[in-house]
């Protein structure tokens, strides 16, 4: 599901202006690997059944199968290699969106953004079926690019979503390959308790995977 702050008609409108004009950094040259279609028997949103009449979509963004409602949308993903418009779904839509508007000079967009991936996080990570990884990966770049902002506040909030994403295992190494490390240390070090407990739970979690032990121990997140 999507929250409110991310669904309303001035986020949209602002949103598409702002991605189209923005050219993303790619943090990951790697398109996703699409779900076959075999695999796939409903929309990976609604959980319409796919028949005849209701035909699979991939969508470029994260890789997964949609009917055509709920991958209606069409962005250029020069970070995936697309400099064409080409389908996406619904929800890597609103959140490629909320990156832009993560990025965006203006500080009242920015706290919009910040508040949209909040609700985002808390909407979709608090019980299964949980969302693909790229779409999550998304997420954690907004809340990369929205720690540049000192206001404690939203370090707590930040710090907060970091907390969450990384309750889930299987988004803990995406969380690290995004490059949250450095992101994650700055908040450990912080005056503000909550900001500072909450990095500090996330980089004992990331450092339970001993395949990434050696990147934590470089960021300085673990001793």
């Amino acid at each position: 599901p999507l929250p409110p702050a991310l669904t309303s008609p001035h986020c949209l409108l602002v949103s598409f202006a702002v991605c189209f004009g923005h050219n993303q950094k790619s943090m990951s040259a790697n398109r996703p690997v699409w779900v076959e279609d075999e695999a796939a028997i409903e929309c990976s949103h609604c959980s319409a059944p796919f028949s005849a009449l209701t035909r699979r979509h991939h969508c470029r963004s994260c890789g997964h199968v949609f009917c055509s409602e709920c991958s209606a949308h069409a962005l250029a993903l020069p970070r995936l290699a697309y400099s064409s418009a080409v389908r996406v779904c619904s929800t890597c839509f609103h959140l490629h969106s909320l990156l832009a508007l993560a990025t965006a000079p203006a500080t009242d967009l920015q706290r919009h953004a910040l508040t949209a991936t909040r609700e985002w996080i808390e909407l979709n990570l608090a019980e299964p079926p949980f969302p693909p990884h790229p779409t999550v990966v998304l997420a954690i770049e907004c809340l990369m690019h929205l720690a540049e902002d000192p206001d404690a506040a939203a370090q707590r909030i930040i710090s907060h979503c970091f907390a969450l994403v990384t309750e889930r295992e299987n988004y803990r190494p995406h969380t690290v390959s995004a490059g949250a490390l450095p992101c994650i240390t700055r908040m450990m070090c912080s005056s503000c308790m909550v900001t500072c407990a909450n990095a500090c739970a996330v980089s004992c979690r990331l450092a339970q995977i001993d395949s990434l032990r050696f990147s934590l121990v470089g960021s300085g997140c673990v001793p």
